[in-house]
């Protein structure tokens, strides 16, 4: 819990706060039920590009197309940046990836076991995805 305090509250807010990410939330009856981030503070060798980071869907909230909504303010938002390339990673076979695939990604790759679940016990693959704008 301490971590994603701290991630949440000090990592991501220091980010948006300078402008190099931007944080997208959704709300049903004033709660919170899905959030996306779009990273744009890029390398000086990648000013092109942005990252789609932390999209999540609350599971009794899915399938009412939030996560579409988010995804095109996100894109919407990189576009205002003068991005053309946008890329996210995601726990190879999520239920993310129809959405990432209907919104226009296309797979790069997977990596084998890239990432650990939340509680740290198995290790996941994670599959690449590109956009153009």
């Amino acid at each position: 819990m301490a971590d994603a305090e701290r991630f949440w509250r000090k990592d991501v807010r220091t980010a948006v706060e300078s402008g190099r990410r931007h944080l997208f939330g959704v709300f049903i009856d004033s709660r919170l039920v899905g959030t996306v981030q779009l990273i744009t503070g890029m390398p000086p060798n990648q000013p092109h590009r942005a990252e789609i980071s932390k999209m999540i869907v609350h599971p009794q909230s899915r399938r009412l197309g939030l996560g579409r909504a988010l995804m095109t303010a996100a894109l919407d938002a990189a576009r205002r940046a003068n991005k053309v390339l946008v890329t996210l990673d995601t726990r190879t076979g999520d239920v993310s990836e129809a959405l990432y695939r209907s919104v226009g990604f296309e797979q790069a790759g997977v990596i084998p076991d890239f990432a650990f679940d939340p509680d740290g016990q198995a290790r996941h693959a994670t599959t690449y995805m590109y956009r153009y704008l």
